[in-house]
């Protein structure tokens, strides 16, 4: 039963990072301290500031849809007395591996907007 309750909460989860990631997406968020992707390149312009979310806005969706659709999955696997745990263990992977993921490509992304202002001839 506890499997469930995971797999419902990390469901949801997606849900929220979905709903979440829309405004970025429509670069309907101003430059702010509290939502959207807040690195230094993306305070360095409002231009960064728009690129960067609709990105990450974009590649959290992505990351959202990876949650609810590795929960799915797990939701197929038979469930026995013992591999509950083994459910739990998925359950938590399929939360933290894509958000993990996400961070690694839009640290990247961010990052390449350092590298073309350090690149700039003018």
């Amino acid at each position: 039963m506890i499997h469930l309750i995971s797999i419902t909460c990390n469901i949801l989860t997606s849900v929220l990072i979905i709903t979440l990631s829309l405004p970025l997406v429509r670069k309907s968020i101003r430059p702010n301290s509290w939502y959207g992707i807040r690195t230094k390149e993306a305070y360095a312009s409002d231009e960064n500031w728009y690129a960067i979310n609709a990105y990450g806005g974009r590649l959290a969706i992505r990351t959202g849809y990876s949650i609810a659709l590795l929960n799915a999955l797990i939701l197929l696997i038979p469930v026995t007395n013992k591999c509950c745990g083994i459910h739990l263990f998925l359950s938590f992977a399929a939360l933290i591996l894509p958000i993990f993921i996400f961070w690694i490509l839009i640290t990247w992304y961010s990052h390449s907007f350092r590298i073309e202002k350090n690149n700039d001839p003018s």
